[in-house]
């Protein structure tokens, strides 16, 4: 082994942190005094200087950074795959470039925020990064001002994540994916009661440019998670397309037991060349009401009657001229008009329904159930995947599940405070080739664990009794 490489090997077994290795630097304090008085973040690393796989933790502090030596400078590759993860502290950033997008390169930059107590605020923000990834998550709070029309854009195959409580305001958002550029769509991503507040507009775009060569169709994509987000347009809300692209822009709605969010719009809207879709937001979720409002225009003009009703598999799509809304297709309702499932009752799923459809209660059962499900069909070695796929989301929520591949069951215990139980097993049939239908769903009530103490109570007073009359009897015998 040569010298070289035995310091190789004790390094990275001694773990420390060698510049272009994936070292990791720690910036604590503070630094900066002001807006006018900002830090070059390059100062806090020296003497290294960042390379591939390197990460900056910010634990804490405050600072106020000029900070575009985190981000590439143009035709370098000096931040490529470069991660910047910001859990505690007030930080003020003059501009986030999180990598400037290169022509030949495939950079892959990710800024995370997380923490309630984390407060990130920026001059100006792109995202023009083939892979780069901006989080705000778990509370955090970031705020981009408005120094320039174009101050924020997600851009080249970038995606911007807001999820579990994450707050984002700024004044304009471009999801923009250029005619030339090869890296797939833009895509925003809001999900777990998170927030993103746009004082002026929102634009998604799509297209392409018959005057480039090579070009290629690209478009943009808003993805909207469960119930409880929050998002706010103050401006215009549009869609852009270019060239008539052969795929337009997205706005796909998960729906989950939190329902679906909303999007009010101030301004005016301009959205028919956007495609909508609706889904769940897992293969089996329980559902409060069969309704939700997820476009709302408090004012300016347009309309959302553009897009017209339409069918979107298990969800209808009602746009009128100030609201659009999705509610559960009646089609797909896999009980006759006037039945509802009922406490300790199996009902049984006919074959139109076996792999998309709904059931409800009459009301809300608000008891402690085991829910019985029973299942045919599938490839072999699927089931696993399967069952991750039906009941991540329940264990989250708290409910007890377990699943046997042998009989095709899975039992989900918990309380039930839900009055629909909604199934689309379409996009794992399609991804794995299977064939997953839902032939029966019964449930049944589980005791209160007040009721099984006094259950046990009982129990164990009656053989005290029985005992107790045992030894009186033989008593009386040998008396």
């Amino acid at each position: 082994m040569s010298k070289n490489l035995f310091w190789v090997c004790v390094v990275l077994w001694m773990g420390v942190a060698v510049p272009g290795w994936g070292a990791t630097y720690e910036i604590t304090g503070n630094h900066g005094t002001s807006t006018t008085d900002c830090k070059n973040l390059a100062d806090a690393i020296k003497p290294n200087t960042l390379a591939i796989g390197d990460t900056i933790r910010m634990t804490g502090g405050t600072g106020y950074w000029d900070s575009p030596y985190i981000l590439t400078t143009g035709a370098t590759s000096m931040s490529d795959r470069v991660t910047t993860e910001i859990t505690g502290g007030s930080h003020y950033f003059d501009k986030v470039r999180c990598s400037f997008y290169r022509w030949n390169g495939a950079a892959a930059f990710t800024f995370t925020v997380s923490g309630a107590d984390t407060m990130v605020s920026a001059k100006q923000v792109y995202n023009w990064n083939p892979g780069g990834i901006w989080t705000v998550k778990k509370g955090a709070t970031v705020t981009v001002g408005s120094d320039r029309s174009d101050d924020c854009y997600m851009a080249h195959g970038a995606q911007l994540n807001l999820e579990t409580g994450g707050s984002l305001t700024l004044p304009r958002l471009n999801i923009i994916a250029p005619s030339q550029d090869p890296d797939g769509p833009a895509i925003v991503n809001v999900s777990g009661q998170s927030s993103l507040v746009i004082t002026d507009y929102l634009t998604l775009r799509a297209g392409r440019d018959a005057n480039v060569e090579n070009s290629v169709d690209r478009h943009s994509i808003l993805n909207l998670y469960g119930g409880g987000n929050t998002i706010t347009i103050g401006g215009t809300f549009s869609a852009v397309n270019s060239e008539n692209p052969a795929k337009p822009s997205e706005l796909n709605v998960f729906i989950d037991s939190t329902g679906a969010s909303c999007i009010q719009v101030k301004g005016s809207v301009s959205i028919k060349p956007l495609a909508i879709s609706a889904g769940l937001a897992g293969g089996l979720v329980p559902l409060s009401g069969k309704e939700w409002t997820i476009l709302e225009k408090l004012g300016g003009g347009g309309t959302f009657s553009v897009w017209g009703n339409q069918d979107l598999g298990l969800f209808d799509l009602t746009a009128g001229t100030t609201s659009a809304t999705l509610g559960l297709s009646a089609n797909d309702r896999a009980q006759a008009a006037g039945e509802y499932f009922s406490i300790n009752e199996t009902v049984e799923i006919t074959e139109d329904f076996q792999e998309c459809g709904w059931l409800e209660w009459d009301t809300a059962p608000n008891r402690l159930l085991e829910m019985m499900l029973t299942f045919s069909g599938g490839t072999e070695g699927t089931w696993d995947n399967f069952t991750e796929f039906l009941l991540t989301d329940w264990e989250e929520l708290g409910y007890t599940a377990t699943s046997d591949a042998e009989t095709g069951t899975i039992s989900i215990v918990g309380m039930f405070t839900n009055d629909v139980l909604a199934w689309d097993f379409t996009p794992f049939n399609t991804e794995f080739a299977a064939n997953y239908a839902l032939l029966s769903v019964g449930n049944a009530e589980v005791p209160e664990p007040a009721t099984w103490m006094l259950l046990l109570a009982l129990v164990g007073g009656m053989a005290m009794f029985r005992k107790r009359l045992l030894g009186v009897r033989k008593g009386d015998l040998h008396g």
